[in-house]
């Protein structure tokens, strides 16, 4: 068959060359050319506007940039399929790089409940998270992350992990210069958000934001009230607390979400007056 007719704004090289066939009127009568700005046009000025500031809302609401055109792993289709996971991704890369107190040359994140999708996204949330904790403030994002990391020698593997009791699970294990190992997991719940599920390997349900005090020490009987009396002591207020176990006199740790940043020498007094606690981390998220 024959085309009819055709309108081209778009064309290979631009601008169009003056010789150009297209140009002469006799061999294509039914041919309309403009020249490529539909863009410009005043419905799509507006479209494009509108995009853009949702674009920025959900960034500041700690959403990825979903259409930067210069972060490959953070494209809208790469996203799409994780998108759920990327907030507590960050957040664990975060919470293990504080944790660990020292700097950490591996880590390997499982992910369970997702297959056969890409996991780079996952990976740079949780390389900026874990990286924002040792740079200067404001100096690490999606876009350098994984150069940063290539740069200090941290090597990141990240692969689909077993099925486990939550629909989707990122578990991290993280190992430092001097061999420490450090383990979490977290998962999202819809229309609850963010948890971190699992402690250095003990269950744990806790919302990862704000202060958060972390303490490791034997199951005790006690253990509660002691921390509770210490801390309204000191005149700062526990908002949550957790604890996690699995077996009795086993170990065992405890998050307690502060209203306030507790400082260091308070923790070390604590530790003093407190001798089961083996180990106390101050987070921030």
């Amino acid at each position: 068959g024959h085309v009819a007719a055709a309108a081209l704004d778009v064309f290979a090289p631009e601008p169009l060359d003056p010789n150009s066939p297209l140009l002469k009127p006799e061999p294509c009568p039914n041919l309309i050319l403009t020249p490529h700005l539909g863009a410009s046009t005043v419905e799509a000025q507006v479209k494009v506007a509108v995009d853009v500031v949702e674009q920025i809302i959900e960034v500041f609401k700690g959403g990825p940039a979903r259409a930067a055109v210069n972060i490959p792993s953070m494209k809208p289709h790469l996203i799409q399929p994780v998108k759920h996971m990327l907030g507590i991704a960050e957040k664990l890369g975060s919470l293990i790089a504080q944790i660990a107190h020292e700097a950490i040359v591996k880590a390997e994140l499982k992910i369970a409940g997702l297959s056969q999708v890409d996991l780079s996204p996952l990976t740079t949330c949780f390389l900026k998270g874990l990286l924002d904790t040792y740079q200067p403030p404001g100096t690490v994002n999606f876009v350098n992350a994984p150069t940063i990391a290539k740069d200090r020698g941290l090597l990141v593997e990240t692969k689909a992990g077993e099925s486990s009791n939550y629909s989707t699970l990122l578990s991290v294990v993280a190992t430092t210069s001097t061999g420490k190992s450090v383990q979490l997991a977290g998962t999202h719940f819809v229309g609850i958000g963010d948890r971190v599920v699992e402690v250095d390997g003990l269950p744990m349900d806790v919302t990862p934001q704000g202060h958060m005090l972390l303490f490791s020490y034997p199951d005790v009987p006690g253990m509660i009230g002691k921390v509770g009396t210490f801390m309204g002591s000191k005149g700062f207020n526990i908002s949550t607390m957790q604890v996690g176990r699995f077996e009795t006199g086993g170990r065992a740790a405890m998050v307690c979400c502060m209203d306030s940043a507790v400082p260091d020498d308070v923790l070390q007094e604590m530790v003093k007056v407190i001798p089961e606690i083996r180990k106390a981390y101050m987070l921030h998220v």
